[in-house]
């Protein structure tokens, strides 16, 4: 479903593989270390798809893959640099809502300003 959500924004979701896997946020705090090896074998097929961002429906998604490069970078020296959009962000950009007005440059660790 979130496909169409995402296509109706006139935005184009692509496949890769391991999509409909969880992003390992859900362990945080039990096992961080496997946590940020699901999000980093989640963002390598992302990056392999040449997605230009990843768009999440769920909050704990959005921090998982958002503030989640930035550790995985600390840690695994892997470099995505994704730029990740909340829906709700995506949606106000397609109704011409501004970026600034939608916190999109101030809220982000990985930076937007490549897509926008």
């Amino acid at each position: 479903m979130l496909d169409e959500l995402i296509e109706i924004t006139g935005a184009k979701s692509i496949e890769y593989m391991y999509k409909n896997l969880c992003c390992g946020q859900p362990i945080r705090g039990l096992n961080d270390e496997v946590s940020l090896r699901i999000a980093k074998e989640k963002l390598t097929h992302i990056k392999e798809a040449n997605a230009d961002c990843i768009v999440t429906i769920c909050p704990a998604c959005n921090m998982q893959f958002d503030l989640g490069q930035l550790e995985i970078r600390s840690k695994f020296k892997e470099e995505y640099n994704i730029p990740v959009l909340h829906y709700p962000e995506l949606l106000g950009l397609a109704l011409g809502i501004d970026k600034k007005e939608l916190g999109i440059l101030t809220t982000h660790r990985v930076k937007a300003d490549k897509i926008l």
